[in-house]
């Protein structure tokens, strides 16, 4: 008999071990008809094991001899098999279906380049590594695991899967290069459950215990579905506004019975979307029998503040809240363990997570990400602000959520105020309809408007405090919203001589300094104290709070609707308040190209607008002027910008489609360069370096970080990472290289952790670049 585990506990079996994967990644991808697929790969998955050195290597190391991690591989066989089987024939249904299930073998630890930047191919590397051990391998594992002919009718069937799965992506597709790139999603999906099953499996085996599937989701559904109901039942309809979110919510749930699909969800600011929405997706899910439902959001703060009020609607067991900063509370094994899976597998009823956990799962290479693409089939999906996706991947975005829609049986929300129009670039989405018609939009925008936007046309950075005093005589509290951290930290000092309470925040202030700004600001706020804030973009979304009067620098309409979002907030002034766009006409946005691109497309909004105002309703903020706005902001980009373009390398949208640059020759369908793109692709840019500030608890938790470092306390250490990233500040690579060549940054922990000196932080505006006795405040963060 061979071994796939062995532990101080016990053995589990081969054939056991990759029976059981089987059966989950069946189980994962039967609702998309990949369940013979995913069940052959799952199985074959570890066939390399069933050698007497890879049993040898196991047993050595389980007996702490010293083996090099990797010294025999096991990945390589079940790719001989049938690739040698299978793809030497006529049929290209047959071709391409082995070169699925061989790559999904071969990547489950892992994902490959079938065709790397040095044009070499993975597939033939992997058959004439070591052709003798794959061969015995596989006559092991076929006499002891599973039968030829068992083996030979499962491909048929799943030939006849990806047959079908093929016949879908060529309805979708436009181009050669979308019909490559929804080939490697399929790809990937495969891949996705043959790593889940394998994973969940070996985590049952290793800790003696079973995770299954959540049961009975229609039972689920109706617990969830109730809850909601009395959730809303909560709310009075006393009020217009009231009344107005009420009728909103009954149209999301009215519109539940749709196909599956991509909507828009176009519901005004303060009309209540999160709870509409979620209304939507758990009836959605109830009359169509979806598997879950995923909420995402742009930035922690708003997942922070919406996820507790999806707990509060569904009910707290039901949902999974999942980003970088959630801190467990709990020392007990067996909760993180739960916790652990449920992260991987995204194996609940409700996820609430981040863009970053969902574009990685849709994109990066870590096994982590790939793994949970599974979880992503039979799902409602709803993304918040949609206009929020980095317009250098937008190619990749519309492709893959098309081919969840039209693949994978998902349902997803476009939910904003400001609906891009990513139907206008190249490689477009396919949305299916509007939730809110266009009617209903326009009559609740009217009930809902707060505020009016005015363009104040060109001033001088320095012209612009006067702007603001002069403001502030009509309105108690204002609220400035500028491009760059440097102007408002001018304007800040040039003001704050004038006022009692002036505040400032940016990004150069750690998140807790931040918050305890915001904290002061509404508890003046709510005395009805006059209150100044200058900040950068980071107050614009999910941040509650509501001023009388808001200025903003020239930016996006999407940036500009969203500061007027934190303007008479609540509807407590009787008129509409003031929102004032002002065009600094001294600024240098050259560092900063997509601010500079969607300041234009807005100035050529505003042209336009002045010209025949009728046609905009009247509204800057309007549908009509939106639309504008984002036909205008993506004509200006030359048309690769969406497709993630690298320098001196392919597109991220070639490398995972068609890849021209890289592949060498047509013997294989598959020719993407998945661990490539995969490693290249980030969401946000990470080339900068994260600095923990001495700032409140910031000093207690860097001497506790440094002391359960020493004394090897690695699960106290992880939590008070977690929390240190309250407390820290991130700069870019050329700010940091200064701040370290000035000694302002310290390495701790063995170089793994960077802290700012004292002396290099400030009360009023954070991060310094100069110590604060000099007097110079030169800005890092924009």
């Amino acid at each position: 008999m061979f071994l796939a585990h062995i532990t101080d506990c016990g053995t589990q079996s081969l054939k056991e071990h990759c029976q059981n994967s089987a059966k989950i990644a069946r189980d994962d991808l039967s609702c998309i008809e990949l369940g013979n697929t995913a069940y052959l790969t799952a199985l074959f998955h570890d066939c390399g094991k069933a050698h007497d050195k890879f049993q040898q290597y196991l047993i050595d190391s389980h007996n702490g001899k010293n083996v090099r991690k990797g010294s025999v591989i096991h990945s390589f066989a079940g790719i001989s098999y049938f690739l040698n089987k299978y793809h030497n024939v006529n049929d290209p249904f047959q071709k391409i279906t082995s070169e699925i299930i061989s790559y999904s073998i071969g990547a489950h630890h892992g994902l490959f380049d079938v065709f790397n930047p040095e044009k070499q191919n993975g597939f033939t590397k992997r058959l004439t590594t070591q052709p003798e051990y794959d061969n015995k391998s596989v006559a092991n594992f076929l006499g002891e695991v599973i039968d030829q002919e068992t083996v030979c009718e499962t491909f048929n069937l799943s030939v006849e899967e990806i047959r079908h799965s093929l016949k879908s992506i060529s309805e979708i597709q436009k181009c050669q290069t979308e019909y490559f790139f929804y080939l490697g999603l399929l790809c990937r999906m495969i891949s996705s459950a043959v790593m889940d099953g394998d994973r969940t499996d070996t985590a049952n085996f290793l800790l003696n215990k079973k995770y299954n599937r959540t049961d009975n989701p229609c039972k689920v559904w109706k617990i969830i579905n109730d809850n909601i109901s009395r959730r809303i039942q909560e709310f009075s309809s006393d009020t217009v506004i009231r009344k107005s979110r009420r009728e909103l919510s009954d149209i999301c749930y009215n519109f539940a019975g749709c196909n599956s699909g991509v909507y828009r969800l176009n519901i005004p600011t303060g009309g209540g979307k999160t709870l509409s929405a979620l209304r939507f997706a758990a009836t959605h899910s109830l009359k169509r029998e979806m598997n879950r439902i995923i909420y995402i959001a742009p930035l922690i703060s708003i997942l922070e503040q919406n996820a507790d009020e999806i707990k509060n609607a569904v009910g707290n067991e039901y949902v999974l809240e999942h980003h970088s900063d959630v801190i467990v509370n709990t020392d007990d094994p067996e909760e993180l363990d739960l916790r652990k899976y449920l992260e991987d597998s995204w194996d609940s009823p409700v996820i609430a997570t981040t863009f970053v956990q969902f574009l990685n799962t849709l994109f990066s290479s870590k096994t982590s990400s790939v793994r949970r693409f599974q979880s992503l089939c039979n799902s409602v999906i709803i993304i918040d602000e949609i206009q929020s996706v980095p317009s250098k991947m937008i190619s990749l975005f519309n492709l893959a959520i098309n081919f969840l829609s039209k693949l994978c049986g998902c349902t997803i929300l476009l939910c904003s105020a400001t609906q891009p129009c990513l139907e206008s670039v190249e490689h477009s989405i396919m949305v299916d309809g509007n939730i809110i018609n266009e009617k209903d939009f326009r009559k609740y925008s009217e009930i809902f408007k707060r505020n009016t936007v005015t363009d104040c046309g060109n001033l001088r950075l320095e012209e612009i405090p006067a702007f603001v005093i002069d403001r502030s005589k009509d309105n108690r509290s204002v609220l400035v919203v500028c491009n760059k951290k440097a102007q408002a930290e001018f304007l800040f000092n040039d003001i704050k001589p004038y006022f009692k309470n002036c505040f400032h925040i940016s990004a150069g202030m750690c998140v807790a300094h931040r918050k305890n700004v915001l904290k002061k600001i509404r508890n003046l706020l709510s005395e009805n104290e006059p209150v100044i804030c200058i900040s950068t973009q980071v107050i614009e979304a999910g941040v509650d709070i509501s001023f009388d009067c808001a200025i903003r620098f020239s930016a996006g309409m999407d940036n500009i609707i969203q500061t007027a979002g934190r303007c008479n907030r609540n509807g407590k002034r009787s008129s509409n308040s003031p929102v004032y766009i002002v065009h600094c006409s001294d600024e240098n946005l050259k560092m900063l190209p997509d601010i500079q691109n969607a300041k234009q497309a807005t100035e050529s909004l505003i042209v336009n607008f002045k010209k025949n105002p009728d046609h905009y309703s009247n509204d800057l903020a309007s549908d009509a002027s939106i639309n504008f706005y984002y036909r205008s902001l993506y004509a200006s980009y030359c048309t690769n910008h969406f497709d993630y373009p690298i320098k001196d390398m392919p597109s991220l949208l070639e490398m995972l489609s068609d890849n021209p640059k890289y592949r060498s020759d047509t013997d294989y369908f598959l020719c993407q360069s998945f661990k490539t793109a995969g490693g290249k692709f980030d969401v946000f840019d990470s080339s900068s370096t994260s600095v923990i500030v001495p700032y409140g608890e910031g000093n207690e938790i860097i001497n506790n970080l440094q002391s359960y470092y020493n004394d090897n306390n690695y699960l106290a250490l992880q939590k008070e990472i977690k929390k240190a990233a309250q407390y820290s500040v991130s700069v870019y690579e050329y700010q940091f290289n200064k701040l370290l060549k000035e000694n302002a940054v310290i390495p701790m922990c063995n170089g793994s952790f960077y802290v700012l000196s004292p002396e290099y932080y400030n009360d009023g505006t954070g991060l310094l670049e100069k110590k604060k006795e000099e007097n110079i405040c030169s800005i890092l963060i924009l």
